[in-house]
């Protein structure tokens, strides 16, 4: 049964679903969207490409399995078995949806701890508070491209066992925000901090602060060698972002 889901504004400038989408020539939007409404509280589904095709394109001739697969290359759904039954899970589902209570619960096994997690339907970074509510702020940051590759798998507190994956092309970001830093060494420093710490580790959505503030104290401790003015404009992901849209300039 489908059941009423949300859908953020971030989600319709998704470069990377768009960049599916172009590559595929599948209706890829539209049919994540629906997968969601399939999806059971936890963003599980039965991998049922015909029955699934149904709930989210019936009126499209094509074969639901291949948009499955696209979906599945792109690290949007992860593709499971338990017991011989083939099972599909949204990895982003509970970072974008609030469930109503009253929802039954999954009655799906869960994905295996190595199915890891997703982070690049991260399209934008909330201030505390829930959206709509005036009680928190929301800044816009770069979509990272799906085809960036994983450099570095982060452990987080959650569900599963979820894994964080560092992006090369959130590296190269960085990398210009903090130009005397080695920053792919300094996140080497951080994952193994987190390891020999398993109590601090963060959430997913955290990550990034986490990081940026690592980053922050690693040039607070070689002088400042961002210069002034330019180190305070990497203090957060957003603001990183910022900082290299201007060029690296004030």
């Amino acid at each position: 049964m489908a059941r009423i889901r949300t859908v953020k504004p971030a989600f319709f400038r998704h470069r990377g679903l768009y960049l599916l989408e172009q590559s595929s020539r599948f209706p890829i939007r539209v049919a994540f969207e629906g997968l969601w409404t399939v999806a059971d509280r936890e963003g599980r589904f039965r991998w049922k490409p015909e029955e699934l095709k149904l709930d989210c394109l019936p009126y499209d001739e094509l074969d639901f399995s291949d948009v499955l697969n696209v979906l599945e290359r792109g690290d949007f759904v992860r593709r499971y078995e338990v017991d011989a039954k083939a099972y599909g899970w949204i990895p982003s589902f509970l970072e974008h949806q609030v469930i109503n209570q009253r929802e039954a619960a999954s009655t799906i096994p869960e994905p295996p701890t190595s199915a890891g997690t997703c982070t690049h339907l991260l399209a934008h970074v909330e201030g505390k508070g829930r959206e709509g509510n005036g009680s928190g702020t929301e800044v816009s940051q770069k979509l990272i491209d799906i085809e960036s590759p994983s450099v570095l798998a982060f452990p987080t507190v959650g569900k599963n066992g979820a894994e964080w994956r560092l992006r090369q092309a959130l590296v190269d970001e960085w990398q210009v925000a903090y130009p005397n830093l080695d920053v792919l060494a300094e996140c080497r420093k951080a994952l193994a901090w987190l390891n020999a710490n398993p109590g601090r580790r963060k959430t997913a959505r955290g990550m990034s602060t986490f990081l940026v503030t690592w980053f922050n104290r690693a040039t607070d401790r070689r002088g400042g060698v961002l210069g002034g003015p330019a180190a305070k404009s990497a203090a957060t992901p957003a603001a990183a972002a910022e900082f290299i849209a201007r060029g690296g300039t004030r």
